[in-house]
């Protein structure tokens, strides 16, 4: 199962990923819904891609002949190779986003990079800004990010682990430096894990409670908002450091979060005092655990002598 995605030289690597995470779910398609299968997922595709480009309306026909002759069995399989194959692409863009930023860091023809932290900053000292009216700004800057409550938009957690694994692996894969042998081994465990979120279901089979909506919006705290964030603060700190060296930059904390998850009675009955207390409960037993953790490794790095 494979596409085109338009663009200029520095998209080649993205496109070489969803070709390459395509082809592999094509094999998965064969392996689990037979050769017939991934046939009519490429028929419907490559004519879903015509009436993008064309806006025919013979071809319209064509596609929408081609989807309603499907039988229930197939037409839901195809369904499910079209959703799996879109979280694919969005975790191979997701991973080109954090190499494109490596490329601008390890690259001084490229400059720095649009819409970065470092470009605002640069910007401001074009603009003849001082350091006194930055410092204002940043002292009273708060920026409060807030998760809306969606419980019927909630991704499984097993599928948001089984993509952070897909997109680790890809990460792993860019390394110019991996042997044939690894390469290969990098490959088949892509397999596997495409494999293993084609036969997860991404929808429950239960609606889910509110705890549920509660566990998975703390999951992106839990596995990255909470060591993202002060490295943002950090990004500023430098910046600001490197275009006004003669200044002393006290950056505070100005980004926060916000959750509607657990606390929002409007018109969801099931949200309930109890619910979120349980909620902030969560919350605080989330943020103690990070911290612990932390500590902890902080513990086993420092093995400082009580002698020196």
């Amino acid at each position: 199962m494979t596409t085109k995605i338009k663009g200029n030289e520095s998209s080649l690597p993205l496109r070489k990923d969803v070709k390459h995470l395509g082809n592999i779910l094509g094999e998965v398609l064969i392996h689990h819904g037979g050769q017939e299968l991934l046939e009519k997922v490429e028929i419907i595709r490559k004519l879903a891609k015509e009436l993008r480009e064309t806006n025919n309306e013979h071809t319209y026909n064509q596609l929408k002949l081609e989807m309603e002759q499907l039988e229930k069995p197939v037409r839901r399989q195809v369904i499910r190779a079209f959703s799996k194959y879109f979280h694919l692409v969005n975790v191979a863009e997701l991973n080109h986003r954090i190499r494109r930023k490596r490329e601008y860091q390890l690259s001084q023809e490229k400059g720095v990079q649009p819409y970065s932290i470092e470009r605002a900053i640069m910007a401001f000292k074009q603009k003849n800004l001082s350091e006194e009216t930055i410092q204002e700004v940043l002292n009273t800057l708060s920026l409060e990010l807030i998760i809306t409550a969606h419980p019927t938009e909630s991704t499984k957690r097993t599928i948001l682990e089984s993509q952070k694994r897909i997109a680790t692996i890809l990460k792993q894969l860019d390394n110019p430096m991996l042997t044939k042998k690894e390469r290969q081994h990098f490959n088949d465990d892509l397999f596997e894990e495409i494999t293993i979120m084609w036969q997860t279901d991404e929808l429950r089979q239960e609606r889910p409670t509110v705890m549920d909506e509660v566990r998975n919006g703390l999951y992106y705290f839990e596995q990255t908002l909470f060591d993202v964030l002060p490295e943002i603060h950090q990004e500023v700190q430098d910046a600001l450091q490197e275009n006004y060296p003669n200044f002393e930059w006290k950056v505070p904390n100005f980004l926060w979060f916000g959750s509607w998850i657990g606390g929002d009675r409007d018109g969801n009955p099931n949200v309930t005092p109890d619910v979120t207390w349980q909620t902030l409960h969560k919350q605080n037993e989330l943020v103690i655990q990070k911290y612990i953790g932390a500590v902890d490794e902080l513990m086993k790095k420092f093995s400082h002598s009580t002698d020196r």
